[in-house]
């Protein structure tokens, strides 16, 4: 790793006690990746979550036509893959790397809090992490779904999925 793991575990958990540090220092490893290498693939089991340190990735999705559509790009330091390691579905989307990147690789077992002790506390930390990393993928979703349909579409779009909610009457 180019940093020591506490440093680049920091934007995500904060600060990490000593012991901390060696618990998850056998258990997360980096990963680099050139332009173009596909670092997860849609529909790929989730065995890793990742926190992206440098570089830029690119999250495509599969059309019907079997072409790709870019989705969104991810900047450092922000998660992916992680909202399959939670849910433990296969990746929902192949991340490509756009520049050279680097990650750490955090495997999924470690959202699994134990009963009691430092791998129990990491593991609730982790989580928080993750719904933090889902609120700003689900603002960047809503985002790109504005630019793609009209207002009017967005709406009726909305109405038909909201299940028992329903939009106020105009």
């Amino acid at each position: 790793m180019s940093q020591p793991i506490a440093q680049q575990l920091t934007p995500l958990l904060g600060s990490l006690s000593a012991e901390e540090v060696r618990w998850l220092q056998g258990r997360i490893r980096s990963g680099h990746y050139a332009p173009g290498h596909a670092v997860v693939r849609e529909g790929w089991p989730p065995r890793t979550m990742f926190l992206l340190l440098s570089g830029r990735v690119r999250a495509s999705r599969t059309r019907p036509d079997g072409g790709q559509e870019v989705i969104a790009y991810v900047s450092p330091v922000s998660l992916f893959g992680h909202v399959s390691a939670i849910g433990r579905k296969n990746y929902l989307a192949t991340m490509t790397a756009v520049e050279p990147c680097e990650c750490l690789l955090i495997p999924s077992a470690l959202l699994t809090p134990p009963t009691e002790g430092i791998g129990r506390r990491l593991a609730l930390r982790l989580l928080e992490a993750t719904i933090l990393g889902m609120n700003t993928a689900l603002r960047t979703v809503n985002a790109r779904l504005l630019t793609m349909a009209s207002t009017d579409d967005l709406v009726d779009a909305m109405a038909t999925d909201l299940g028992s909610w329903c939009l106020p009457e105009p």
